[in-house]
């Protein structure tokens, strides 16, 4: 894998970097990209990683700061030699413009305080609102160095920045993980074959189905090609929930009415527990952007169901672009998938 040029450019900053991303950082995506860049970013020198967050505390060997109080954001950003904004898909305002005015703020002091600003990894998506394209443009303005995570987002943000911009693999390709961290009830599966499913709420910042008989007609028809790909097989179907506040419930209500091959739920996990899971997987079918991401060259065939484009953009980035069904095609799931 091919590594991005920004590393020989940041690692002469210093040995104390900043990084602003999601602050909560529960999603399991968000905890993927953010491990993903911590360990880099140790492994080119740096000594301290401080993580704006919503709560103070140490975790990983990063230092979370609480942005929210205003000595403890200004102490941190004084402290550090150089800002990171990314990675995952924050330039966006499908669901809010509030992270873009939070980035905006951090580049504004961070370039008042002459701090270089690095965006790494970053996916782009359409933005709506002529003010979220004029932020996104200040902050690339003032940064050093872009990188973004496919060319579809180089693309999209062509049309109102025209500075350079590199394309590097997603940030979660290069997740270092640990079986020893993998929870010892998931050692059941040893020696089996998965057919693995993410699933996640369809309108939750997707305006792809709107019509809530077509979700469920989804829903059915997803059913009935996963009871295909596995029927006389040894394949154990797994359902898996990213987010246990999202996710759970939809899926509990589709392994309820529509399952019919009394697939196992699992409903909270680690991204080592996932990647130990896909390593074992003949099939992994994700509406998961991670889904797709921490299976690839581990799982043996992936199909990702695109309730956002970003889906195809990953899967475009590696060559797998065939493998990215619309939803309105899943019905061609088993079709697609090699026995």
């Amino acid at each position: 894998m091919v590594e991005s040029n920004w590393r020989k450019s940041i690692s002469k900053e210093g040995q104390r970097a900043l990084v602003a991303a999601d602050i909560k950082n529960r999603n399991f995506g968000d905890k993927v990209v953010f491990l993903s860049l911590l360990h880099i970013l140790q492994g080119i020198g740096f000594k301290q990683v401080i993580k704006l967050s919503d709560r103070n505390e140490i975790k990983n060997g990063a230092h979370f700061v609480d942005v929210f109080n205003p000595v403890h954001f200004f102490q941190s950003l004084l402290k550090s030699d150089c800002v990171v904004i990314g990675g995952g898909g924050i330039f966006q305002d499908e669901t809010s413009k509030i992270n873009l005015i939070y980035f905006g703020i951090i580049t504004c002091v961070a370039k008042f305080l002459f701090k270089p600003v690095y965006i790494v990894g970053v996916g782009v998506s359409e933005l709506k609102y002529r003010s979220s394209r004029i932020i996104v443009s200040f902050i690339c303005k003032a940064a050093k160095s872009i990188v973004l995570r496919d060319q579809d987002s180089k693309h999209i943000l062509s049309s109102y920045y025209s500075g350079d911009v590199e394309v590097s693999p997603d940030l979660a390709l290069f997740y270092s993980y640990d079986e020893t961290k993998v929870s010892q009830g998931l050692k059941r599966f040893d020696g089996e074959e998965l057919c693995i499913l993410t699933l996640r709420p369809q309108n939750a910042g997707s305006e792809r189905i709107q019509d809530k008989k077509i979700e469920e007609g989804f829903l059915e028809e997803l059913a009935i090609q996963v009871e295909k790909v596995v029927s006389n097989t040894n394949m154990i179907p797994v359902v898996i929930a990213f987010d246990q506040d999202k996710d759970a419930g939809y899926i509990n209500s589709y392994l309820d009415r529509y399952d019919r091959v009394n697939s196992i739920f699992i409903d909270s996990l680690a991204p080592d527990d996932y990647c130990y899971l896909s390593k074992m997987a003949k099939y992994v079918i994700s509406m998961r952007l991670h889904g797709l991401i921490l299976a690839f060259e581990r799982a043996e065939q992936l199909v990702g169901l695109e309730y956002d484009a970003k889906l195809r953009h990953f899967l475009r980035s590696v060559d797998l672009e065939d493998w990215c069904l619309p939803l309105e095609q899943v019905k061609d799931i088993s079709s697609i998938l090699k026995p």
